[in-house]
């Protein structure tokens, strides 16, 4: 509840099977095009049938923009992709060429593992970012709208700065880590 008045949440069992179980089933044999529209019809099956006191939210977003922030994270992996197997190959060939047995892959092979975990978690962080924003930005309580400004640098640099903070104090970070976010 907040100021006295209990949020709840009407949806049906019969639609959170569909939503939540069948709808993704559908992924794999549609080689991943319907995934952007199983995230949006779950994100609209929670946020639609939830209420604040006898206020119903209401979100419907927009399939075309959601397919667009999907095909975009999808066309910038496949480039950070491209990117990381050049420098594995580079790395590859350096072995090859090299005429000592004994000589270690080393700093090619780490930095295409760094670059890859760099990549992967932009990514992911961009995404997540607009959804975000995307969603608050056309959910509906009432007449009353919401409006999300979230920035994904500030939330990449959130999301780095809580994993470096976390590995120095052993995770003993966690709650200032998860503090931070819900701030932000």
């Amino acid at each position: 509840s907040y100021r006295g008045i209990r949020f709840g949440f009407d949806g049906l069992d019969s639609d959170a099977y569909k939503v939540f179980l069948f709808w993704p089933l559908s992924v794999p044999f549609t080689l991943g095009l319907t995934y952007p529209y199983v995230t949006k019809r779950q994100r609209e099956f929670f946020v639609g049938d939830s209420r604040y006191g006898r206020s119903l939210f209401g979100l419907e977003l927009p399939t075309g923009r959601v397919y667009k922030l999907y095909i975009l994270a999808g066309v910038a992996m496949l480039a950070w992709f491209a990117l990381v197997g050049a420098t594995f190959m580079s790395a590859i060939a350096q072995l090859t060429t090299a005429e000592d047995s004994d000589v270690v892959p080393g700093l090619s092979v780490f930095a295409g593992i760094g670059l890859l975990y760099l990549g992967v978690g932009a990514v992911v962080v961009f995404v997540r970012t607009s959804f975000e924003n995307m969603v608050w930005n056309h959910t509906l309580l009432d007449q009353h709208r919401f409006e999300s400004r979230l920035r994904a640098g500030r939330m990449l640099w959130l999301y780095a700065s809580n994993i470096v903070l976390l590995v120095l104090t052993l995770g003993l970070f966690v709650p200032w880590a998860r503090v931070r976010m819900a701030q932000y």
